[in-house]
């Protein structure tokens, strides 16, 4: 049987609750203005890592009691969640640079093997295009259901040059064209779709196997969304981490295999894989610069540190760290 929800609270009382349970706040007319700027339940996400572990609470749920760690102050909690706006900014400048680079380098590889390759399917990979069994009422194969999200798309479009190759080329978009009106999962997904050749010829442009490809694009994806909706990154446990790439492919990530699987799972891996990434390709010169400095300026106190997102104490000196 579901419970009420619990009752309404005014700014003060949210204020004085943090207080009884031991959070010490200097201005409580400053402290209430927070938590009209940012929702308490937004900023219960941080205030959450500064709360006492249960005993015999469950792990994998990281159960907390109410009360808080003794001596915490409201502003160790409002400088890790500006820590982490300001960490999500950095990612998405980021993670936009790599988007468009894997679209351009999609586009080129596979228009090479024919303009309208997405629209080609006897030129796409067998498990992309091949119907599901009858027992599946709608017997629509994965380009099929792709198909029809490229199509929606394209007619929703209100690009310019949409219009002019759908006067010109009976709505026949190039494959360097195309990339631009989709999101971003559906170019992950033609990239899946493709024949192993042109994912291999794609990866190995960009300094990668395919297979790690994939996983990178799929898990860089799955971060942008969570950037975009403002959701709490910093010491999140990635439900799609990127694979790390084979020992001595990318010597410079190799070190990433020599972490627990814990810290694996967590934000360093995809952020120093997108590192050398930009690094390697000659994008945004100054962000490695910016997200060493924004990680060497992270409110380190008495409960939290970098090893909850997944660093080891020797991370500055990498090479791939270095600016």
């Amino acid at each position: 049987m579901s419970q009420p929800p619990k009752e309404h609270r005014t700014y003060a009382e949210q204020v004085q609750t943090l207080q009884e349970r031991g959070l010490i706040v200097d201005d409580a007319e400053s402290a209430a203005q927070t938590l009209a700027n940012t929702n308490y339940y937004r900023l219960s996400a941080y205030l959450h890592t500064y709360r006492l572990r249960k005993v015999d609470g469950d792990p994998a749920y990281d159960e907390r009691l109410n009360e808080f760690v003794t001596g915490v102050r409201l502003e160790q909690v409002v400088a890790l969640y500006e820590f982490d706006q300001r960490l999500r900014e950095l990612l998405l400048a980021g993670l936009e640079s790599f988007e468009i680079c894997f679209r351009a380098v999609l586009a080129y590889h596979a228009g090479m093997r024919d303009p309208h390759i997405h629209l080609r399917p006897d030129l796409l990979s067998e498990t992309f295009t091949k119907q599901p069994a009858v027992t599946d009422r709608e017997r629509l194969s994965d380009y099929d259901k792709w198909l029809q999200k490229y199509w929606a798309r394209s007619d929703d479009s209100k690009e310019a040059f949409v219009a002019w190759h759908a006067a010109r080329y009976d709505n026949r978009l190039p494959i360097w064209a195309a990339v631009e009106i989709m999101e971003f999962g559906q170019v992950a997904r033609l990239y899946r779709g493709l024949d192993l050749a042109e994912r291999d010829t794609i990866a190995r442009d960009l300094g990668l196997q395919a297979r790690t490809l994939a996983s990178w694009v799929a898990a860089f994806n799955g971060l942008r969304n969570t950037c975009a909706h403002h959701a709490r990154v910093w010491n999140r446990t990635l439900v799609i981490a990127p694979a790390i790439p084979r020992r001595g492919s990318v010597p410079e990530l190799d070190h990433i295999h020599d972490l627990d699987s814990r810290r694996q799972k967590r934000i360093y891996v995809p952020t120093v894989e997108l590192a050398w990434f930009l690094r390697s390709r000659g994008l945004r010169p100054d962000w490695l610069g910016k997200i060493r400095a924004h990680f060497l300026s992270f409110p380190d106190d008495k409960v939290i540190s970098l090893a909850d997102m997944g660093f080891d104490d020797e991370w500055e000196t990498l090479d791939v760290w270095m600016p």
